[in-house]
């Protein structure tokens, strides 16, 4: 597995995405919406060699941006190919999460929230697994496959996002 740089510095970045904008990732209690030709101010940034997208940390929050979004985000935007461990490992870094385990055999990268949910993301097939403790079904692991770029940081921000890909064991 590749090392993921975490560099701390000063950048100023642009929102470019005309007309509609972005949404800072952040976690979700917290969106802020950013418009075209907003500037905006980032102290850290994760890259993971082999990649093309990086990732900035926007100064004084907890939201980061990703300077390239849609096909340029990863090598292979189809579903039918899997995640780099790089890509997967950088996401999980710019969302503050805790890597556990890095299992290239079974394809399984674990990592875990602040509020200690774990979160399996078996890269290679793009599929991401959880044990949860559910409102009204009591204890219970959720899976979602095929996942896209967008669904993996919706889940990663919050593991409780509904996706409409999901299945329970």
């Amino acid at each position: 597995m590749d090392q993921v740089l975490v560099i701390d510095g000063d950048w100023t970045l642009e929102v470019v995405d005309d007309p509609h904008g972005i949404v800072l990732r952040a976690p979700p209690e917290r969106p802020k919406f950013l418009s075209p030709g907003e500037r905006i101010r980032c102290d850290r940034r994760v890259k993971a060699a082999g990649e093309t997208v990086t990732f900035y940390r926007v100064a004084g929050t907890e939201g980061w941006v990703f300077d390239v979004k849609g096909p340029h985000a990863t090598s292979d935007t189809s579903n039918k190919r899997g995640w780099s461990i790089e890509f997967v490992s950088g996401l999980a870094l710019a969302f503050d999460l805790e890597e556990m385990s890095c299992n290239q055999t079974s394809n399984i990268l674990s990592s875990r929230t602040m509020d200690e949910k774990r979160i399996n993301v078996y890269y290679t097939t793009r599929t991401v697994g959880m044990a949860l403790a559910h409102p009204s079904r009591g204890k219970t692991q959720l899976f979602r496959r095929n996942c896209l770029e967008e669904d993996l940081e919706e889940i990663l921000q919050n593991p409780r996002v509904h996706t409409d890909k999901g299945y329970r064991k």
